[in-house]
């Protein structure tokens, strides 16, 4: 596995309530994308996720 510091964003500012989110996956997926998807959700407080892919396969996430 390669490590780095820097890479290019794919996407910014979505927004979720707009997003079909399952298709997103399969994109990533089907781009074999490796990094991460971070989700911040402003409502009464923040609510944030990050899901982590390696290859096109989710590896971790956290909430």
């Amino acid at each position: 596995m390669k490590l780095t510091t820097e890479g290019k964003p794919f996407r910014i500012g979505l927004d979720l309530a707009s997003t079909n989110v399952p298709s997103l996956v399969d994109e990533l997926r089907s781009k074999k994308f490796t990094g991460y998807v971070a989700l911040c959700v402003k409502g009464g407080g923040i609510e944030e996720a990050q899901v982590l892919f390696d290859a096109g396969k989710i590896v971790a996430c956290t909430y």
